[in-house]
């Protein structure tokens, strides 16, 4: 399909999709051939007053087709390349956007893949772009209430997205927050905390432990140097060895599928169906990661943007760091290690507060703190996916960081608003 001939708003009505509403598109970013493409949700709810929320997958270079077929989207894509309905949609409370970025992602396109992102001022740069032409597309969310959520290595575009914007301010793009689930936002932190994870859940024993910290010291030292190459060699396979066959992902798994560990043959073949993609207004085979995309950020991973974050909270915007606690590869333990390192003036009154349980229809379900505009959520029996593991209380925790501060009952009240 010519790169001109890519359609920028696009009404999907295929029987496929159930007669979910929805919007695809592709928007050029600024480089030759260079298309970004979403799929765009509005709210099953209040679609002319709720918020709009963008939603980005991680990788880097993995589609966000994934996280609306499998994860938090209106559908359950299905082994045998249909869907099903998902009751537990984010879009029931929120106008959800859904992006391939960066270039060269899911159904996005380049011509050239020396236009692949090296770095998150490139990734910024692109989706500042991107949003300021979506919302020439879709004018009624201009001024509306705007989050980005997204998980895994979104840990990294968030934060640097957010920033941005916060410097470049979009006219009509009303940003109020972000949601990261289970990211990767400061590997010095975050490294460490594989061989602590993995001795507190018995996956180790005492002698590995203690080897892997030692260990863990030359990669931090890597890591701190910059020096990506040297860092990815000692830092991991460190990662790697302390599962063995574990899903890295879900530590109660086995991995089916490397590296991935999850069979997507099922969504992958619907969305290679040629009349999905004729309704999708999309010409491309999907693949659910881009591995050159993801080789082309290799330098950018072992960056911190801790700072950023802290940034957000200082300009008052909302912050949920989320983490499933049966994740190790983004684990809960180095993601409220590097949340209790966030430099800002609430700091030690957060790391004083005790988590509190999270209870609905009378269950903890979650643990979480909450100090001013900052909350970090423990959700239980949960994976690096939680909207999958745990969709329910999900979007209970997504529509109570809507609507404002967290408290020990009100995913109850929240649950009541929603289901009953």
């Amino acid at each position: 399909m010519a790169a001109q001939a890519l359609p920028e708003k696009k009404e999907v009505t295929a029987e496929a999709f159930l007669g979910e509403k929805m919007f695809t598109g592709f928007i050029h970013t600024g480089y030759e051939g260079g298309e970004m493409f979403y799929t765009f949700f509005p709210s099953r709810g209040e679609p002319a007053s709720d918020p709009f929320v963008m939603w980005l997958t991680g990788g880097p270079g993995c589609s966000s087709e994934i996280a609306w077929l499998q994860e938090n989207g209106p559908f359950w894509g299905q082994p045998n390349a249909t869907l099903a309905y998902n009751e537990h949609s984010w879009s029931s409370v929120a106008n959800m956007l859904y992006v391939d970025q960066p270039l060269g992602t899911g159904f996005s396109e380049t011509n050239d893949p020396l236009n692949y992102a090296k770095n998150e001022k490139q990734i910024s740069k692109d989706m500042d772009t991107f949003l300021t032409k979506f919302l020439t597309l879709f004018p009624h969310l201009v001024d509306r209430p705007f989050y980005i959520t997204g998980e895994s290595y979104a840990g990294h575009y968030i934060p640097s997205i957010a920033h941005y914007l916060l410097q470049n301010p979009i006219q009509g793009l009303n940003f109020k927050g972000v949601a990261i689930g289970n990211g990767w936002v400061d590997p010095y932190t975050q490294f460490p905390a594989y061989a602590d994870f993995a001795y507190a859940n018995n996956l180790i024993s005492n002698r590995t432990y203690q080897h892997a910290k030692k260990a863990y010291q030359a990669c931090d030292r890597a890591v701190e140097s910059g020096i990506w190459e040297i860092a990815n060699v000692l830092c991991e396979p460190l990662t790697t060895q302390l599962l063995g066959t574990l899903n890295p992902y879900d530590i109660r798994l086995q991995c089916e599928v490397p590296p991935l560990c999850y069979n997507e043959t099922g969504i992958g073949n619907f969305l290679n169906d040629p009349s999905v993609q004729e309704a999708m207004g999309v010409d491309k085979r999907w693949v659910d990661c881009n591995y050159v995309v993801h080789t082309t950020l290799l330098g950018d991973w072992i960056l911190s943007v801790r700072k950023k974050v802290a940034g957000l909270l200082a300009a008052g915007k909302a912050v949920l760091i989320y983490n499933g606690d049966q994740d190790y590869i983004c684990n809960w333990f180095g993601g409220l290690d590097w949340v209790h390192k966030i430099q800002w003036e609430h700091q030690a009154d957060f790391r004083q507060k005790e988590m509190t349980d999270w209870v609905v229809d009378g269950k903890a379900v979650a643990s979480q703190k909450t100090v001013e505009n900052l909350t970090f959520m423990r959700v239980f029996s949960a994976g690096h996916m939680v909207p999958m593991d745990q969709p329910e209380v999900a979007l209970l925790m997504f529509d109570a960081f809507l609507k404002g501060p967290y408290g020990q009952t009100r995913a109850s009240s929240v649950y009541e608003q929603i289901f009953m």
